[in-house]
């Protein structure tokens, strides 16, 4: 019977530190973007995340009930006809922190990233399978509260997280295996805005 094998690396992959290139998530077409005027989100936020589901039964961060946090960066928003892109980082701290685009519309906001993620062994934590694992982190959150001194800037949010991850062709070839291959863990987000974590020295 093969050993159970998991990736630790996926710890660190959930909305941010990914290893693959960001998906950009589309932006919505004109004919159903709100022409209302959005709160702003520019700037720093921490995200709180809490896990509501999930058939990862290997991965104690994916147990129901476990809570994280990731640090969250808007920028290079631009705003025509009441729709919004731009970019946001997202990571564990400021210095791990990965790059994707988001789009919003009707002060909900949206974004993607994914990649892939090594197959390590459960006993040693060495790397078996390079790549091994292939992820999706789709994110949607929702102005929640405004800045009670500016309206015109968020100050909450709040929204959901649903993580997919598979283990490759190549990767059961190799030997990581793991039951089920194909797992999907849900998140309940609310985020603040806030400062950012503190930098760990290499």
């Amino acid at each position: 019977m093969r050993r159970v094998l998991v990736a630790a690396a996926v710890l660190a992959a959930l909305t941010g530190c990914s290893s693959g290139t960001p998906t950009p998530v589309p932006t919505t077409s004109e004919s159903a973007v709100s022409q209302e005027k959005q709160a702003t989100i520019d700037g720093e936020w921490v995200l709180t995340r809490t896990v509501t589901a999930s058939d990862d039964v290997n991965n104690p961060a994916h147990a129901v009930g476990a809570v994280s946090t990731r640090y969250l960066k808007f920028g290079d928003i631009v705003c025509p006809v009441g729709a919004c892109t731009g970019g946001v980082l997202s990571g564990p701290t400021q210095a791990v922190r990965d790059n994707s685009t988001f789009s919003s519309s009707a002060n909900t906001i949206v974004y993607e990233f994914s990649g892939t993620i090594n197959c390590l062994r459960q006993d040693t934590g060495a790397v078996l399978v390079p790549n091994g694992y292939t992820y999706t982190a789709r994110v949607e959150l929702k102005v929640l509260a405004t800045d009670t001194v500016d309206p015109t800037k968020a100050a909450t949010l709040e929204g959901t997280l649903t993580y997919t991850d598979t283990v490759t062709n190549e990767a059961l070839t190799a030997g990581c295996s793991r039951e089920p291959v194909t797992t999907t863990t849900e998140y309940a987000l609310t985020a603040v805005r806030g400062a950012l974590a503190p930098v760990t020295a290499p």
